[in-house]
């Protein structure tokens, strides 16, 4: 797998002539031996410890980038013994689009339950 595609060759490598897709492959790898990690898309399941300060309820991913966020799942306490909860992704905000780090806010329905 490579960064970009046989088409984009002319686009992104104009200055060069003769690359081919042996080359991007070749840089690729290369790129990736020298980062230690890969820019390519992978898909990451992660279980976050929520810590309170200051009155918010704060947790932190492991993986960066973060590309988009599929699912949230919880695990709840209520008088009812434990539950599953699927809460929808607008419920964490991120300091900001490099940040690893996330508030989260509890949804309005669930306002009586701990926070997970």
């Amino acid at each position: 797998m490579s960064y970009i595609k046989e088409s984009e060759i002319p686009i992104y490598c104009g200055l060069v002539r003769g690359v081919t897709m042996e080359h991007v492959e070749a840089a690729t790898t290369l790129i990736d031996a020298y980062k230690g990690t890969s820019f390519l898309p992978v898909q990451h399941v992660e279980r976050v410890e929520l810590k309170q300060r200051r009155g918010e309820y704060r947790g932190k991913l492991n993986h960066f980038p973060r590309i988009c966020i599929d699912k949230i799942t919880a695990k709840a306490r209520s008088i009812f013994g434990e539950q599953k909860l699927e809460l929808p992704v607008d419920c964490i905000d991120f300091d900001d689009d490099l940040s690893l780090y996330f508030t989260f806010t509890m949804p309005r329905e669930l306002m009586f339950r701990q926070v997970p």
